[in-house]
């Protein structure tokens, strides 16, 4: 049970709220708008694996990074540079300068 209107009730709000709920080796699964930089290192730091569509604002070019079969490619995210509002000083400071990602090429038709 939790606030449905105001601040903190947006959707990463609330699943920062039930992360504590994730174990060593589950994986969340969600759609494009849960791929952030942010979210996934809290992920891997609690060795939680979680599978996305990349976001769409989000530039990648698949030819860069580590071919590890077909279609799929392992590749390094830089830390943005800017705090987010809702994250303090201190647990912005831990998180990892880079993510190391992997990634399926799909191709809908």
């Amino acid at each position: 049970m939790c606030k449905y209107y105001g601040k903190q009730t947006g959707e990463h709000a609330l699943l920062r709220n039930i992360l504590e709920g994730l174990s060593q080796d589950d994986v969340l699964l969600g759609d494009r708008y849960y791929c952030s930089y942010f979210l996934i290192a809290e992920l891997k730091k609690r060795s939680v694996d979680a599978v996305f569509q990349i976001h769409a604002s989000r530039k990648s070019d698949f030819r860069k990074g580590i071919k590890l079969g077909v279609k799929e490619n392992e590749v390094t995210w830089e830390k943005p540079s800017l705090c987010p509002q809702w994250m303090d000083k201190a647990t912005y400071d831990e998180i990892p300068e880079t993510l190391t990602i992997a990634f399926q090429i799909k191709i809908l038709a």
